[in-house]
Protein backbone atom coordinates (compact mmCIF):
# COMPACT_ATOMS: atom_id res chain seq x y z
CA UNK A 1 0.00 0.00 0.00
CA UNK A 2 1.21 3.38 -0.95
CA UNK A 3 1.21 5.98 2.31
CA UNK A 4 1.84 9.25 2.92
CA UNK A 5 2.84 9.92 6.36
CA UNK A 6 2.36 13.95 7.40
CA UNK A 7 3.21 15.65 10.44
CA UNK A 8 3.91 19.37 11.43
CA UNK A 9 7.30 20.44 13.45
CA UNK A 10 8.81 23.54 14.26
CA UNK A 11 11.78 24.10 12.78
CA UNK A 12 14.66 24.30 14.15
CA UNK A 13 13.26 22.50 17.80
CA UNK A 14 13.52 18.93 18.57
CA UNK A 15 9.91 17.16 18.57
CA UNK A 16 9.38 13.81 19.71
CA UNK A 17 5.73 13.78 17.15
CA UNK A 18 8.29 14.24 14.26
CA UNK A 19 10.58 11.34 15.65
CA UNK A 20 7.46 9.57 16.20
CA UNK A 21 6.49 9.98 12.46
CA UNK A 22 9.99 8.93 11.21
CA UNK A 23 9.72 5.96 12.78
CA UNK A 24 6.21 5.39 11.85
CA UNK A 25 7.39 5.61 8.47
CA UNK A 26 10.68 3.70 8.55
CA UNK A 27 8.46 0.56 10.27
CA UNK A 28 5.78 0.66 7.51
CA UNK A 29 8.62 0.59 4.81
CA UNK A 30 10.18 -2.41 6.42
CA UNK A 31 7.04 -3.92 6.08
CA UNK A 32 6.21 -3.96 2.95
CA UNK A 33 4.82 -0.40 2.30
CA UNK A 34 5.81 2.22 0.39
CA UNK A 35 5.92 5.11 2.76
CA UNK A 36 6.87 8.67 2.39
CA UNK A 37 7.09 11.52 5.04
CA UNK A 38 6.19 14.72 5.06
CA UNK A 39 7.05 17.64 7.30
CA UNK A 40 5.17 20.59 7.09
CA UNK A 41 6.98 23.67 9.09
CA UNK A 42 4.24 25.12 11.40
CA UNK A 43 5.09 28.62 13.98
CA UNK A 44 2.66 28.02 17.18
CA UNK A 45 2.53 31.99 17.33
CA UNK A 46 -1.22 32.31 18.09
CA UNK A 47 -1.15 35.49 15.77
CA UNK A 48 -0.13 33.13 12.88
CA UNK A 49 -2.61 30.25 14.03
CA UNK A 50 -5.44 30.05 12.13
CA UNK A 51 -3.88 30.94 9.04
CA UNK A 52 -1.56 28.39 9.10
CA UNK A 53 -4.23 26.08 10.23
CA UNK A 54 -6.86 27.27 7.22
CA UNK A 55 -3.55 26.87 4.88
CA UNK A 56 -3.57 23.44 5.83
CA UNK A 57 -7.10 23.03 5.51
CA UNK A 58 -6.93 24.03 1.80
CA UNK A 59 -4.37 21.21 1.22
CA UNK A 60 -5.53 18.58 -0.93
CA UNK A 61 -3.64 15.44 -0.64
CA UNK A 62 -6.56 13.34 -1.59
CA UNK A 63 -4.36 12.21 -5.10
CA UNK A 64 -1.54 11.28 -2.71
CA UNK A 65 -0.89 7.49 -1.94
CA UNK A 66 -3.81 5.17 -0.98
CA UNK A 67 -4.14 6.28 3.06
CA UNK A 68 -2.48 9.31 4.69
CA UNK A 69 -1.36 9.03 8.29
CA UNK A 70 -2.14 12.11 9.89
CA UNK A 71 0.96 12.20 12.99
CA UNK A 72 -0.66 14.55 15.39
CA UNK A 73 -1.48 17.98 14.69
CA UNK A 74 -2.75 19.96 13.12
CA UNK A 75 -1.60 17.55 9.95
CA UNK A 76 -4.88 16.31 11.09
CA UNK A 77 -6.36 19.00 9.05
CA UNK A 78 -5.33 17.87 5.73
CA UNK A 79 -7.65 16.24 3.36
CA UNK A 80 -7.76 12.95 2.20
CA UNK A 81 -10.08 10.49 1.04
CA UNK A 82 -8.63 7.42 3.40
CA UNK A 83 -7.27 9.68 6.45
CA UNK A 84 -6.05 7.99 9.41
CA UNK A 85 -5.44 10.31 12.79
CA UNK A 86 -2.28 9.55 15.70
CA UNK A 87 -2.74 12.37 17.71
CA UNK A 88 0.10 12.82 20.56
CA UNK A 89 0.27 14.61 23.96
CA UNK A 90 3.15 16.72 21.95
CA UNK A 91 0.51 18.46 19.78
CA UNK A 92 0.23 21.73 21.06
CA UNK A 93 -3.55 22.39 18.95
CA UNK A 94 -5.61 19.61 19.11
CA UNK A 95 -7.78 18.84 22.07
CA UNK A 96 -6.25 21.32 23.68
CA UNK A 97 -8.46 24.56 23.29
CA UNK A 98 -9.87 23.91 26.68
CA UNK A 99 -7.01 22.64 28.59
CA UNK A 100 -4.45 24.55 26.77
CA UNK A 101 -1.02 25.21 28.74
CA UNK A 102 -0.65 28.45 27.10
CA UNK A 103 -3.62 31.05 27.74
CA UNK A 104 -5.21 32.12 25.06
CA UNK A 105 -6.45 35.77 25.06
CA UNK A 106 -9.64 36.44 26.74
CA UNK A 107 -10.39 39.07 23.75
CA UNK A 108 -12.82 38.38 20.55
CA UNK A 109 -9.53 37.71 18.87
CA UNK A 110 -8.92 34.66 21.70
CA UNK A 111 -12.54 33.44 21.44
CA UNK A 112 -12.50 33.77 17.57
CA UNK A 113 -9.40 31.42 17.66
CA UNK A 114 -10.38 28.86 20.01
CA UNK A 115 -13.67 28.38 18.52
CA UNK A 116 -12.16 27.76 15.12
CA UNK A 117 -9.68 25.67 16.77
CA UNK A 118 -12.84 23.58 17.97
CA UNK A 119 -14.71 23.53 14.81
CA UNK A 120 -11.27 22.40 12.82
CA UNK A 121 -10.75 19.68 15.25
CA UNK A 122 -14.28 18.54 15.23
CA UNK A 123 -14.00 18.51 11.36
CA UNK A 124 -10.68 16.32 11.17
CA UNK A 125 -11.90 13.96 13.54
CA UNK A 126 -15.19 13.46 12.29
CA UNK A 127 -13.65 12.78 8.15
CA UNK A 128 -11.21 10.42 9.53
CA UNK A 129 -11.10 6.56 8.54
CA UNK A 130 -9.85 5.71 11.95
CA UNK A 131 -8.42 7.81 14.56
CA UNK A 132 -6.19 7.14 17.66
CA UNK A 133 -4.67 8.77 19.86
CA UNK A 134 -1.36 7.51 22.35
CA UNK A 135 -2.80 7.75 25.45
CA UNK A 136 -6.18 7.24 27.56
CA UNK A 137 -5.88 11.16 28.30
CA UNK A 138 -5.71 12.24 25.10
CA UNK A 139 -8.61 9.68 23.80
CA UNK A 140 -10.84 11.37 26.75
CA UNK A 141 -9.82 14.93 26.09
CA UNK A 142 -10.49 14.12 22.42
CA UNK A 143 -14.23 12.71 23.30
CA UNK A 144 -14.95 15.22 25.51
CA UNK A 145 -14.20 18.08 22.92
CA UNK A 146 -15.59 16.71 19.99
CA UNK A 147 -17.82 13.76 21.06
CA UNK A 148 -15.19 11.19 19.01
CA UNK A 149 -13.73 9.08 21.03
CA UNK A 150 -10.37 7.93 19.38
CA UNK A 151 -8.92 4.08 20.02
CA UNK A 152 -6.06 3.64 22.18
CA UNK A 153 -2.97 3.12 20.80
CA UNK A 154 0.69 3.72 22.06
CA UNK A 155 3.52 4.18 20.41
CA UNK A 156 6.41 0.94 21.40
CA UNK A 157 8.74 1.90 24.15
CA UNK A 158 11.51 1.05 21.51
CA UNK A 159 12.32 3.25 18.85
CA UNK A 160 13.75 -0.39 16.97
CA UNK A 161 11.25 -0.24 14.18
CA UNK A 162 12.05 -4.23 13.06
CA UNK A 163 9.82 -5.27 16.17
CA UNK A 164 6.63 -7.05 16.74
CA UNK A 165 5.67 -3.85 18.75
CA UNK A 166 5.72 -2.14 15.47
CA UNK A 167 4.35 -4.43 13.33
CA UNK A 168 1.01 -4.48 15.85
CA UNK A 169 1.09 -0.55 15.38
CA UNK A 170 1.21 -0.71 11.62
CA UNK A 171 -1.72 -3.78 10.88
CA UNK A 172 -3.83 -1.11 13.69
CA UNK A 173 -2.72 1.77 11.57
CA UNK A 174 -3.07 0.55 7.97
CA UNK A 175 -6.12 -1.85 8.40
Amino acid sequence: MRIFVANTYVPLTPDPLDTLAAHLSTALNARGHTAERVRIPFAPELAEMLEQMLALRLTEVSDVGDLMIAVGAPAHLLRHQRKVLWLSRCDETCGTWVDADWELPLDQQGRLLREAGIAADRLAFGEARRFFAVSTEVCQSALRLSGVAPESLRPPATNAVSGEAWTAVVERLVQ
